[in-house]
């Protein structure tokens, strides 16, 4: 009689630590992942900090780009050809806290202003 309620509670209490431990794996992995956004947007929100105007990052940024936005037609969120939507999503990803940036104006977009 005493083995058989050594197996009960020995199955019971195996079952609360799998319990347990799942709780603390997904305890664990939400935490990791509200640091991670917590993070990429306290980077990006840095802006003209994390991406300085001086810097061959954001010079790259406008030759990769600031330049590719008039080939393809883009507003500030979608462009007029569907690869570059694509393109933009892609680099200005990688990028990082340089999109937080604006491009600068061209020429066509300064007259557009002024005119």
């Amino acid at each position: 009689f005493k083995l058989g309620a050594s197996i009960t509670l020995s199955l019971s209490l195996s079952r609360a630590t799998l319990a347990t431990t799942k709780m603390m794996r997904f305890t664990h992995v939400y935490f990791a992942f509200i640091l991670a956004v917590t993070a990429s947007a306290t980077k990006l929100e840095a802006g003209s900090d994390a991406c300085p105007d001086d810097s061959s990052e954001w010079a790259r940024y406008k030759t990769i780009v600031c330049d590719m936005r008039e080939a393809c037609g883009c507003s500030e969120t979608l462009c007029e050809q569907d690869w570059c939507n694509g393109y933009m999503r892609k680099w200005k990803r990688e990028f990082g806290a340089c999109s937080a940036k604006p491009c600068p104006l061209t020429a066509a977009e300064a007259a557009k202003v002024q005119g």
